[in-house]
Formats: structure tokens, C-alpha cells, sequence
């Protein structure tokens, strides 16, 4: 542990999806997650880069990152994790 979930929705009217809020919440998942597993999904509205750099720069965690194929795992993901964080 721990198992971190990370909800990522999508830009809104004073966000901005771009490489620095990127870095921003990777090294924060990175830190909350240390020694642990993180169990991702972006929504239909993220952006695809900013989406990528997320899976990429997280594919050394164990854990599962959905990117937009199939069913949501959302539900499942609350269920599972032992901490929850979120950016809409």
C-alpha cells in the first residue's frame, strides 16, 4: 500500500491541462504513492497529451490506468483505494 486513486476530469474555466499542471499532480501522486500503487482513470474530456504524460510518467507503478477504452473503472477504483485524489 498505498493504493492511490487519481480522478482527472477535464479543463475548465480557470484550468488549464497543461505540462506544468502535468508535473504538478505526477509528482504529487508520486509522493502519496511512494512504495505503493495507483489506480488512474481520465474522463472523455481530459486531453489526450495531458492524459499520455500521466500514463507514462506513472507506468512504473503497479496498478491500472484506463484511458477511455471500455468501461469506466471509476466505481471500482473508489472501492479499491486507500486514498482518493482528485483534479476536475
Amino acid at each position: 500500500g498505498p493504493r492511490v486513486a487519481l480522478l482527472v476530469g477535464g479543463p475548465r474555466r480557470g484550468i488549464e491541462f497543461d505540462e506544468t499542471l502535468a508535473q504538478r499532480l505526477i509528482e504529487s501522486v508520486r509522493e502519496v504513492a511512494h512504495g505503493g500503487s495507483v489506480l488512474a482513470t481520465v474522463s472523455r474530456r481530459t486531453p489526450p497529451a495531458f492524459a499520455a504524460a500521466l500514463r507514462d510518467a506513472l507506468a512504473g507503478f503497479p496498478g491500472v490506468f484506463w484511458n477511455g477504452g471500455g468501461t469506466n473503472p471509476y466505481p471500482g477504483l473508489l472501492g479499491w483505494a486507500e486514498q482518493v485524489h482528485m483534479l476536475w
